[in-house]
């Protein structure tokens, strides 16, 4: 996960994060799964009495309360149970250690070594007489696991066996032959009858510099036992599933992008978590059953919660980097380091580290709070923040839970999986939040490029977005350039102010632009107060396009308060030059400034036709081979087309034949040409062939200007070009090529 960025108006903070802590709120229930009540019966005096329980009240019993303790006695069966307890009064149920309450068993006033022999005497409940669940669903004894050895035998008043021996570990009386164990057994019970079940639990202690954890035994029946088993079972795979997706998923997320170390902390935070799930709750013991290995597992689980802590501070410093200065998280991690080399190293002290960790971990707490509160109170990204907040809270609750209940301070069960549960949870939503977010910014970003490149230069590059678009970058293809000018907008800008300069500019370019994107056209570049458009499809697009252009710009009204410095016409026109060609269209200029654009000759023909357009007084100018496509596309348009002769264009050797499309002009003036039309082509051919008498005659009888007629420009050029080589002819074999000078 990168770093919050800000977060927009848009952004729902409030209703995710209550959609979140209701999710997180049913994650948990479900994860959390039954619990037995507090309320049932506890054995007095080594008896537990069950026979006024009703099962139907709770799934399961756990079997506390007073059991009988015979110390440094290891029985085999209830007949060798001779005397008194060795121990008085009655102890508690089996627990990790032997009892607090005996103080002749306390070593050193910390440790309960010994071993001996727990008994207890259970009357089970009565069964109705129409009631075959004895046969179809028997009751079940399950023994938690505690982190040492237990043999756990079940008999019945009379002597006889009623399950097979629950062996974990290795009872004995001596500490080079006693083996701890960590597994969960159960087994179901033959019908005891009379009611009376006797439980003779063996179990020894020695400190080995690790710390055993609360367990119950438990009965209840077969079929709820085992799906409470499989259930809790089920749902911490799942869990170290999830840390295992998202640890490599995040893994992959900094390999990606390293600049952003969130996800590296996150993953080693999944992938640490996932390690200690899997060797606690006796996963490891299970999966390798021949292996006494509760030393390595039990080392390698108080490493994974030593590791995890400084993990998570580092994460969410990466997030919070100004709430959560670099000297504490470097402590952080410091202690854990020391933390982690006590318990690896053979000097049995890891029990007494984890004593030392665990009030640690919640001053950590308290930092992790702490910081998370500067972050909401400095407003950093209130989406993410509340929706980590609700995660992270959940995270250091379940902690703070799991911590007393080892501590045997709240009677509790282990959480610490819905605490990651949820942080995952969240860090998924906030995942999700922020590629969303991504998503939105890419999108906005492409379409803000598009607003200065447009979106057909990638399309034709052959990339999905203007995004994907590198330096150097080319395609080569054969497209209409179409060069428009706005006529005599310079010498208004000039008498006006900028402001209003730019205001008319942009009136004018909302009406132009659709035009061509209407057409099949896009735009290349707006070069002042001239446009530069591409046609990728059929040319006649480009000449329809301009003929819009053409009677768009006429329809345009200037303001009141420019009319009065634009002379006697109120009105605008544009001069357009068109051209097709080869075109190399692509990306040029340099890392940090580049610029998509299209080069090739036919751009710098399109710009002569449209410089050219100014000569003649024409609107729409175009070349020989666009009018040859013209005509067999658009034969409406090419019949209100002239030829205006073979020129040579500014700064080319070679000829041009250009052609005038009037369609766009004004009425009078469409009218008056296509009425003059046969006899231009007449006064163009005397030209050509070098008769200039023949041809300035023509040509100043096509000029009009009189009686109210429109003027023609392109006549009155002509004419005046004949009456130059009359006065001084060519002195070249003349070619019937008119030459140009100027752009």
């Amino acid at each position: 996960m990168g770093k919050p960025s800000p977060s927009r108006a848009r952004d729902r903070s409030p209703k995710a994060a209550r959609l979140l802590a209701l999710a997180l709120t049913v994650a948990s229930l479900g994860a959390c799964g039954s619990a037995p009540d507090r309320s049932t019966p506890s054995a007095v005096d080594g008896v537990l009495d069950l026979s006024e329980w009703d099962p139907k009240s709770a799934p399961y019993v756990p079997l506390r309360g007073q059991w009988h303790l015979y110390w440094h006695r290891l029985i085999d069966a209830p007949d060798d149970l001779h005397g008194s307890p060795s121990v008085a009064p009655a102890l508690h149920a089996p627990d990790l250690e032997f009892d607090l309450d005996a103080d002749d068993l306390v070593v050193d006033g910390r440790e309960r070594e010994g071993w001996g022999t727990y008994h207890l005497r259970l009357r089970l409940p009565p069964r109705p007489l129409d009631d075959d669940d004895d046969a179809a669903d028997p009751w079940m004894i399950a023994v938690q696991g505690q982190g040492r050895p237990y043999h756990l035998q079940i008999f019945d008043s009379e002597g006889r066996s009623l399950a097979p021996a629950l062996r974990s570990g290795l009872v004995a009386t001596s500490p080079e032959a006693w083996i701890a164990s960590d597994r969960d057994l159960r087994s179901p019970l033959l019908p005891a009858k009379d009611g009376a079940v006797e439980l003779l639990l063996r179990s020894s202690y020695f400190a080995t510099g690790y710390r055993t954890r609360p367990g119950e035994i438990l009965l209840g029946r077969r079929s709820t036992l085992d799906h409470e088993h499989e259930s809790q079972r089920q749902n911490r795979l799942i869990v170290i599933g999830v840390c295992i997706v998202m640890g490599l998923y995040h893994l992959g997320l900094f390999v990606l992008r390293r600049s952003e170390r969130a996800p590296l902390f996150f993953a080693l935070l999944c992938l640490t978590f996932a390690l200690r799930q899997f060797f606690r709750f006796d996963l490891f013991e299970d999966r390798f059953p021949g292996v006494e290995s509760f030393p390595l597992h039990a080392t390698l689980e108080y490493i994974s919660f030593f590791a995890a802590i400084p993990l998570f501070i580092a994460f969410l410093r990466s997030l919070f980097p100004l709430d959560l200065p670099r000297a504490i998280a470097r402590s952080i991690g410091g202690i854990a380091a020391l933390a982690c080399l006590l318990t690896v190293l053979p000097l049995g002290l890891a029990a007494t580290v984890l004593d030392l960790y665990e009030p640690f971990t919640l001053l950590i707490g308290l930092v992790a709070a702490t910081a998370m509160l500067r972050a909401i109170l400095h407003r950093r990204d209130p989406s993410v923040t509340m929706i980590l907040g609700i995660g992270i809270a959940c995270l250091l609750a379940t902690t703070l839970n799991d911590i007393l209940h080892n501590l045997r301070i709240i009677p509790s069960r282990p959480l610490e999986h819905v605490g990651m549960f949820a942080f995952i949870f969240s860090q998924a939503m906030v995942l999700a939040l922020l590629n969303m977010r991504a998503r939105r910014q890419a999108e906005d970003l492409s379409l803000g490029l598009r607003r200065f490149v447009p979106g057909e230069f990638s399309q034709l590059l052959g990339k999905e977005d203007i995004t994907d678009v590198d330096l150097g970058d080319a395609v080569l293809s054969e497209m209409t350039v179409l060069f428009c000018d706005i006529r005599g907008f310079t010498s208004l800008s000039e008498r006006n102010d900028v402001s209003s300069t730019f205001s008319l500019l942009n009136t004018i370019y909302a009406r132009l632009a659709p035009l061509i994107r209407e057409h099949g056209g896009f735009i290349d570049k707006y070069i002042g107060d001239a446009i530069m458009a591409i046609f990728p499809g059929p040319p006649v697009d480009s000449v329809r396009a301009a003929v819009a252009i053409a009677q768009a710009t006429r329809a345009i009204n200037l303001p009141g308060s420019l009319t009065h410095t634009a002379g006697s016409n109120a009105h605008l026109a544009v001069g357009i030059g068109i051209h097709r060609g080869a075109v190399m269209l692509g990306t040029i200029g340099e890392r940090k400034r580049m610029e998509a654009t299209v080069i090739s000759d036919a751009v710098n023909i399109a710009s002569r036709l449209e410089g050219l357009s100014k000569h003649f007084g024409a609107g729409i100018l175009v070349s020989g081979d666009l009018y040859r496509a013209l005509t067999a596309s658009d034969p409406q348009i090419a019949g209100e087309s002239r030829s205006l002769g073979q020129i040579r264009l500014a700064g080319k050797r070679r000829s041009l034949a250009v052609y005038e499309v009037f369609s766009g002009d004004p009425a009078p003036v469409r009218q008056l040409k296509a009425r003059t039309q046969d006899a231009f082509a007449s006064a163009l051919a005397c030209f050509e062939r070098g008769d200039f008498a023949a041809a300035a005659e023509a040509f100043s009888a096509l000029s009009g200007g009189v009686h109210g007629e429109p003027s023609d420009r392109a006549a009155a050029v002509y004419a005046a070009a004949s009456e130059h080589f009359i006065a001084d002819p060519p002195s070249q074999p003349w070619s019937g090529i008119f030459a140009f000078r100027e752009k």
